[in-house]
């Protein structure tokens, strides 16, 4: 009888003890799944904030920035870097490295548009651009860069500039095992060393060869950035070719490994000596246009296919040196759906797209040269003519194109007395 009492007060004890284990295992259940639906809703509402920082980052049409630091960046100080921030504080977009910026700056009476390569990779604190003095062409009648010359002796620290998002089709491929060649002259430097800043922090980036063209020393520019990045990317070759070096001045092996103009074999050579071939790279050209399309003539002429030829010149303004025949003397273009209007003057060298942003109607553009279709726009009156065919137009989306109808602002001009267009 007493070992009956002893194994019930026993069963009761460890049935007290089992009740209160399992209270404590729903109330941590309870907990859990309360600190679970917790993390939930701060895993959600990191989402929300971060998409509407994302959304905060776009804009529409221009933005403040301020200057807020100037570098030089070679001897010569033909080319100088200015860093950007937004005067509102609000985050800056997110850009591909290649892409450009457009910057609007009011001079005189007037108000310019230009576009500038970002030579960073992307930073949320500012953006920076890299401008060269453009110089008056020699044996013309043309002036210096009014913007650049104006960025150059106007804009310092403090001083306020307009910029368009972050746009552009010259960037790299979201992946890619092929080797890369750059080839790039003067200035055009500035978006190959934004993605090379990219490519550097991939982990298994692809070889890369860059072709870095100036004239001398004097005009050498980011040489120190450059350097650096050919010390932490064991995969990066780079070539500085200097077409006119300096005797005593610019040593060869140290300074530049090219002398002279570049040309095509040049380039194969190389590619041979490291081992490379040709016709597996992706080439991306970014520079004059006498230099890029020398270039690319002479390297399809040794069988690389052009659908590996990737470009960047901007064309903002017109190159002609003469005047344009079937072009009127004064012609009144018309944005009907703004409601603005404006006066297109033989002899300015403006592109409609360039007038429009002086105007600030807003046209959507990507690559300011006639090839991407971006700013595609109706026309509803009068004719436009182009110095020559888009390279738009002999592309499979643009099979439907009609030149009577629409347009493209970045490379036309009015040919008619009065030019309406539905933007």
């Amino acid at each position: 009888m007493k070992w009956l009492i002893v194994f019930i007060l026993t069963l009761l004890v460890c049935s007290y003890i089992a009740w209160l284990v399992y209270r404590e295992w729903l109330q941590f259940q309870a907990q859990y799944v309360q600190r679970g639906l917790a993390a939930n809703n701060w895993q959600q509402r990191c989402q929300q904030v971060s998409s509407q920082l994302v959304e905060q980052s776009h804009w529409q049409g221009f933005r403040d920035f301020v200057v807020t630091r100037r570098v030089v960046e070679n001897p010569v100080g033909d080319i100088i870097s200015f860093y950007l921030r937004p005067r509102d504080e609000l985050p800056l977009s997110p850009f591909s490295a290649g892409q450009h910026v457009t910057v609007r700056l009011p001079i005189g009476s007037r108000v310019y548009t230009r576009c500038y390569s970002l030579s960073e990779s992307y930073n949320p604190d500012y953006y920076r651009i890299s401008v060269k003095r453009a110089d008056a062409p020699a044996k013309t009648n043309h002036p210096a860069g009014k913007v650049s010359s104006y960025l150059h002796e106007e804009v310092y620290e403090g001083a306020i500039v307009e910029i368009r998002e972050p746009q552009g089709s010259f960037v790299l491929p979201e992946s890619t095992i092929e080797p890369l060649v750059f080839l790039v002259a003067g200035v055009g430097y500035t978006p190959v060393l934004s993605m090379l800043k990219v490519l550097v922090n991939q982990p298994f980036p692809p070889p890369v060869v860059v072709f870095y063209c100036v004239r001398n020393g004097s005009h050498h520019a980011a040489k120190d950035e450059f350097e650096a990045l050919q010390t932490q990317y064991q995969g990066l070759h780079l070539y500085v070719s200097y077409s006119h070096p300096r005797s005593a001045l610019d040593w060869p092996e140290i300074d530049y490994q090219l002398s002279g103009r570049l040309n095509g074999q040049t380039c194969l050579d190389v590619l041979a000596e490291i081992s490379l071939q040709p016709q597996q790279c992706q080439y991306y050209f970014c520079g004059p246009e006498a230099f890029m399309t020398k270039l690319q003539q002479e390297l399809a002429a040794s069988d690389i296919d052009t659908s590996q030829f990737h470009d960047e010149c901007f064309s903002a303004t017109v190159t002609h040196q003469v005047p344009l025949l079937d072009a009127p003397e004064l012609s009144e273009v018309v944005f009907s759906s703004s409601g603005r209007r404006s006066e297109w003057l033989q002899g300015e060298d403006r592109w409609l797209l360039t007038l429009s942003e002086e105007e600030g109607v807003s046209i959507n553009s990507s690559c300011r040269k006639g090839s991407c279709g971006s700013c595609m726009t109706e026309i509803l009156e009068g004719e436009v003519g182009y110095l020559k065919d888009p390279e738009f137009l002999n592309q499979k989306q643009a099979n439907h194109f009609d030149t009577s109808r629409y347009c493209l602002p970045c490379v036309c001009y009015p040919k008619s007395n009065r030019l309406v267009l539905n933007v």
